[in-house]
């Protein structure tokens, strides 16, 4: 919703997820997207590792958004920092 951008919550909750995703669950990849006008969370995307992937239509909005995909061996470096 966007009353919530830009308030930081997507940065700590990407993170978190990541980090219980990673060592948790050990998993492999981790999957996510955001609202096409949303530039601030493509913008943290990027930074955490998500590369592009493909633009999936999500029926709440009736748009097409962009899906990322990060895979754990992408992230080595950055995880074995925390």
């Amino acid at each position: 919703m966007k009353r919530y951008w830009g308030k930081g919550f997507a940065t700590e909750a990407a993170l978190g997820v990541l980090g219980y995703g990673w060592g948790k669950l050990r998993l492999s990849k981790v999957y996510a997207g955001h609202h096409p006008d949303n530039r601030a969370s493509q913008r943290i995307l990027e930074k955490l590792g998500f590369k592009p992937l493909q633009k999936v239509y999500y029926e709440p909005t009736g748009l097409m958004h962009p899906s990322y995909l990060c895979k754990r061996s992408d992230q080595t470096e950055l995880w074995d920092r925390h």
